[in-house]
């Protein structure tokens, strides 16, 4: 390695090989030491005019240099950026803003997507199950990536990806409130912490999302799951039949007992007959279905879903029944009537319990506490006011005023902010146990003004009373449960929705009897929640229920009265479909992860390096150049203006400065002009895992002459050391004006030692190790095509190192030799000597 003192980039730095890319030209005979090599040369008539030998000391040079954040924001980037590791130019990252460098432990799907942001699932609880199938609900910011370019804008190029790496998951855009998915797993196994990755951005043309991006494909199950509970205690004999409608084809629905029924189609129906459907009777399925006894005081069947530890039940009227189930395992209940604890009780696992309580304060809430979740179900000690619970929950919730809504209120000084859809506002303040009625409506499914959108600030309990010609309630679920689409089981005297508007937009909704030609609703208010119903008669068949849907996939709440029996049902979407488990798993999202661009420049700005000999030396520069990365620099001069030809050592712009041959000459053409620019460039073909990086850049000019001349046997005098491993390097430029020797090539003989009789050739060394030269005789300096032409003003550039010798003067010589392209060989007249100077 040929060595020398680097200054200003806190290293040592020595290594310089020729700037030109040569071969090596062997001379004939082999040369084998000073004497042979001297007399080896057949001497020739041709006469060298004028040769001129100029030396320059590296050591003593104007340095460009750029080597920290500062320097390099003086120049330009392109995909490129010093932020991510300071004072060092990388490759950018891909995303928005915060993007990181991906987890090396997560490895990277597919790089045809430029990011990444991955969630940790633990589910370690000593309790904890192995499920699978299982949903997961996931924030993810959707609305400002997609603002960003980062996303396209029908999400079609948003991937899932498990634990495997390797299995895109099915997906859904929730379209109940922004900036949710639904990922359904193919398994989370109990006691480990899994990896989800969702991934987006792809960057090889448009994407389409897969088949299992829909709602179905995420709430479906390709074996039966325990999804559905019949919980009233209303279920006990005699009992209903129960009608259940498939939101998906190829459905199975298996009552607890081994009853099946098999729907083929969305939307087909098949009824259960009361024997067998008992308080406590679990409904497996393959996907979602729509429930609903044939008699009235049952209402729906509960959900997984919709267990919970806390629930806030308002009452206004009549004794109050519980009934329970309990999943998972025993659950402790405590019941109250307002604030005070009306009764403690144990509900066994797998068993119904109905607590009635008739003690429930009219104008309270009955609030619900357990130490596991439970399901719940409510009714009036009348059988009327049937609904299932829905845990206290805080945010927005969306119902229909048919006489009144109550709100139940599990925390003291809770907000309730009211809108309806006649525009109307007020506030609705509550402390823990309370009932507000919320009352006006119109009967028989609201009016104009009776969608209603609340706000609550904590949890609370939602339930719209009876429609004034029967004792029935329905539940209002929180809006982030609407779906776009529900069915109907049994036969409807009318439809009552409740719509999520902005200002005054409307939704138009379709509502689709069996053999019967659509009906068109449009649910119209303002400005957060529109009204609609439709009164007219409605009757399913024995094989197919009612759709009622949106256009656009615009949410909303809906609940119907079964036609003869004035009993209200809450309808239930797909989504209510999923899968529940106890203990959790736990969530925690990763950071937005992005891959490195693949390719980047980084240009110094047009540096002005003033008047002088302006001879240019070495280019060097230093950083990491992991495997399947590059980065390479070119130089550009002009005598004024902005240098645009970017050039490499040997002055052409298809060759480049590497690390691996470095430190370069620069090409002699830079020499005269005072303008500089550099540049460099980065590449990688690992773009998840790999960026190269430029730690400096530097170009030495204005190198200080040591000698101007062959004449006269000149002595080159320099200050060497005494170190063994320190090497000193000069550069040599030979010219001539003779155009006879147009196309010839130069080389520096060693010539031997004057002074010492025993100082090892290995002392002087020429050395081109991006040619593989490394030679103790001579410096070759063919180029590996023809030569270079010896044309006036073209010089010949050789870097001459010598390793350090004892102390003292050594006097080192070498001679010119010129091979003729014409033929033969000639020896310059005239020697030249290095003269180094040790300690």
């Amino acid at each position: 390695m040929v060595q020398t003192g680097w200054r200003n980039v806190g290293a040592v730095r020595r290594a310089f090989v020729l700037g030109l890319s040569f071969a090596l030209f062997a001379l004939q005979p082999t040369l084998g030491g000073a004497a042979i090599i001297e007399s080896g040369f057949s001497q020739t008539a041709i006469t060298v005019a004028a040769p001129v030998a100029d030396f320059y000391d590296y050591t003593r040079a104007t340095t460009a240099l750029w080597t920290t954040s500062a320097e390099f924001d003086t120049g330009a980037y392109t995909n490129t950026n010093t932020t991510e590791i300071a004072d060092s130019v990388t490759l950018d990252r891909i995303g928005p803003a915060g993007v990181v460098t991906p987890s090396a432990t997560i490895s990277w799907w597919d790089t045809d997507w430029n990011n990444r942001q991955c969630f940790a699932i633990e589910h370690t609880d000593p309790d904890a199950a192995t499920v699978t199938e299982y949903q997961l609900r996931l924030d993810f910011p959707i609305e400002s990536l997609v603002a960003g370019g980062f996303l396209q804008a029908d999400i079609g190029d948003l991937r899932a990806v498990g634990a495997d790496g390797a299995t895109s998951l099915p997906l859904w855009l929730d379209d109940t409130v922004s900036d949710v998915i639904w990922v359904q797993m193919d398994s989370i196994t109990a006691g480990t912490t899994e990896d989800l990755c969702l991934y987006y951005g792809y960057n090889a043309g448009i994407a389409t999302s897969p088949a299992n991006h829909t709602e179905g494909a995420v709430f479906g199950y390709t074996s039966a799951r325990d999804i559905y509970y019949a919980v009233s205690d209303g279920y006990t004999a005699p009992g209903t039949d129960l009608n259940v409608v498939s939101f998906t084809a190829a459905n199975e629905v298996t009552r607890s007992g081994g009853t099946t029924v098999t729907l083929a189609a969305a939307g087909d129906l098949a009824t259960f007959a009361a024997a067998g459907t008992s308080a406590g009777s679990v409904f497996s399925v393959l996907g979602p279905i729509s429930a609903q006894a044939t008699t009235s005081g049952f209402d729906t069947l509960v959900p997984i879903s919709f267990a919970g530890t806390r629930f806030v039940s308002p009452v206004s009227r009549d004794g109050q029944q519980f009934s329970f189930v309990a999943p998972f395992g025993d659950a402790t209940v405590d019941l109250y009537d307002g604030t005070t604890l009306v009764t403690t009780f144990l509900v066994a696992s797998g068993t119904s319990y109905t607590h009635v309580a008739d003690d429930i304060t009219a104008g309270n809430s009955a609030i619900i506490e357990s130490d596991a979740p439970v399901l719940v179900a409510h009714r009036s000690d009348l059988g009327g006011d049937t609904f299932a619970l829905y845990p206290a929950t805080a945010g927005d919730f969306y119902g229909v005023r048919s006489t009144e809504i109550l709100i139940g209120y599990g925390t003291d000084a809770t907000q309730v902010a009211v809108s309806g859809s006649d525009a109307a506002t007020s506030i609705a303040p509550g402390d823990r146990s309370d009932a507000n009625r919320l009352i006006g409506g119109t009967v028989q499914g609201g009016a104009a003004a009776d969608g209603l959108h609340l706000t609550a600030d904590q949890a609370i309990g939602v339930v719209a009373h009876e429609d004034g010609d029967g004792g029935e309630s329905v539940t209002v679920v929180p809006s982030f449960e609407l779906g776009s689409q529900y069915w109907i089981a049994t036969d409807s005297q009318y439809v009552a929705l409740s719509c999520p508007t902005a200002g005054s937009a409307s939704i138009a909704i379709t509502i689709s009897p069996p053999a019967v030609a659509p009906r068109p609703v449009t649910c119209a208010g303002g400005p957060t929640v529109a009204w609609a119903a439709d009164t007219a008669d409605l009757v399913v068949t024995s094989t197919r229920g009612i759709e009622v849907s949106s256009a656009g996939s615009g949410t909303f709440s809906a609940y119907y009265e079964t036609l003869g029996l004035e009993g209200q049902t809450s309808l239930l979407g797909m989504k209510q479909g999923r899968q529940y488990t106890w203990p959790e798993p736990l969530l925690t999202a990763g950071a937005d992860e992005g891959l490195y661009q693949t390719t980047g420049i980084w240009e110094s700005p047009s540096l002005d390096i003033g008047a002088g000999s302006d001879v240019y030396g070495l280019v060097a520069f230093d950083g990491d150049v992991p495997v399947a990365t590059t980065l390479r620099v070119q130089m550009a001069t002009s005598s004024s203006g902005i240098p645009v030809n970017f050039v490499g050592p040997d002055g052409t712009a298809s060759t480049y400065f590497t690390i691996s041959s470095l430190p370069s000459v620069a090409d002699f053409a830079h020499d005269g002009d005072r303008v500089l620019r550099v540049r460099a460039e980065f590449e990688t073909a690992d773009p998840a895992a790999a960026t190269p990086r430029l730690d400096f850049v530097s170009v030495d000019h204005h190198l200080v002459a040591l000698d101007r001349s062959l004449a006269g046997s000149p002595t080159v005098s320099v200050t060497t050391t005494i170190d063994p491993v320190v090497t000193m390097s000069y550069l040599l430029r030979v010219t001539t004006s003779n155009p006879a020797i147009t196309g010839s090539t130069a080389t520096a003989v060693y010539r031997g030692d004057t002074n010492l009789a025993n100082l090892a050739e290995e002392t002087v060394r020429f050395v081109n190790i991006g040619m593989g030269v490394d030679s103790v005789q001579q410096s070759v300096t063919l180029p590996v095509a023809l030569p270079i032409s010896f044309d006036a003003g073209n010089p010949h550039s050789v870097v001459i190192d010598h390793s350090a010798i004892g102390s003292g003067i050594t006097v080192i010589s070498f001679a010119w030799q010129l091979d003729y392209a014409g033929g033969g060989s000639i020896f310059s007249e005239t020697d030249f000597d290095v003269e180094a100077t040790a300690p």
